[in-house]
């Protein structure tokens, strides 16, 4: 076990204490069993068993889960460029906005020859583990980006459901945009979405961010990243696209069924409709309607002009 494992580890165990003797000292929290009601001990610890069990359902199929394996990384980063970018990207200026560990720019340069290819991200992901190719940029700065542009192609992948305020980060990469002919090709995996949580690699079970509350997963060891809780992913995010002056060219929303195991199991329909109300857009929540249609949303792409 590494220092950084250790350091998650005792964050998690910490987490599990606090919550703990928070929820020992609630008032008339646990009370003694009757009829029809259980203490929230007892609830949380049946359904946490409940989601490390196969009766749970997954998250994503394990076989689309890309491993720590470099060659996977390198395959799926060609797959993205392939079947999610569809326009050739050959001697084009090319820029992956929350570009992470970096694989997509560094396809892009090495084997779809973009040119001026930068990759930008808030944070430095080690690229220098990369071998150097022509106009292949990796940044961190904002301004640094700028001044590279602007770009015929730009890729945001799975970033803007993570971004505070996503308008103004649909604005930024407008500025950025080669003005007659740049397109932006824009995935987003809602935080209403099966895997919205982003936990399918700590623990593959589906919906777990709407059925726990924050701190019950940190309870169980899990570490969702933030993301912006918006329940209402195609209206909202295109009110973000049409004040950022974007035009959509193209729409694809995928869907998948929401098992009855959610919909028809009391408590954790219960705790769904409760984490509905409390997310980040509660005026845009029905307390009559169940968002079935919402939650199988699995993400939604866009191409912008």
């Amino acid at each position: 076990m590494n220092q950084k494992s250790i350091k998650e580890y005792i964050r998690a165990l910490d987490h599990i204490s606090s919550f703990l003797k928070t929820l020992l000292e609630e008032e008339n929290k646990i009370v003694p069993f009757q009829k029809g009601e259980r203490d929230r001990l007892s609830e949380i610890t049946e359904l946490r068993m409940l989601a490390k069990s196969d009766v749970w359902p997954e998250a994503v199929p394990p076989e689309l889960i890309c491993s720590d394996i470099e060659e996977e990384k390198m395959s799926r980063a060609a797959g993205i460029i392939q079947d999610f970018i569809a326009t050739n990207i050959k001697e084009k200026s090319f820029l992956d906005f929350g570009c992470g560990e970096g694989h997509v720019p560094y396809v892009a340069a090495s084997l779809y020859e973009s040119k001026n290819v930068v990759g930008y991200d808030i944070k430095n992901q080690d690229w220098a583990a990369f071998k150097p190719q022509d106009g292949l940029k990796f940044i961190t700065e904002w301004e640094d980006v700028r001044r590279k542009g602007p770009y015929e192609i730009i890729l945001i992948n799975d970033v803007l459901d993570h971004c505070k305020d996503p308008a103004s980060t649909l604005q930024m990469i407008q500025e950025v945009k080669k003005p007659i002919d740049g397109q932006v090709f824009l995935r987003i995996h809602p935080w209403t979405s099966r895997h919205g949580s982003h936990l399918y690699k700590q623990l593959n079970k589906a919906y777990l961010h709407l059925v726990f509350t924050k701190d019950e997963l940190y309870a169980m060891g899990l570490e969702p990243p933030e993301v912006l809780r918006i329940i209402n992913p195609i209206k909202t995010y295109k009110r973000f696209i049409k004040d950022a002056g974007f035009t959509i060219l193209k729409e694809n929303v995928v869907t998948q069924p929401v098992e009855l195991f959610f919909t028809h199991t009391p408590e954790l329909l219960r705790r769904i409709k409760s984490n509905w109300k409390n997310s980040d857009e509660p005026k845009l929540a029905s307390g009559e309607l169940f968002p079935r249609e919402i939650l199988e949303i699995q993400f939604v792409d866009f191409t912008l002009i």
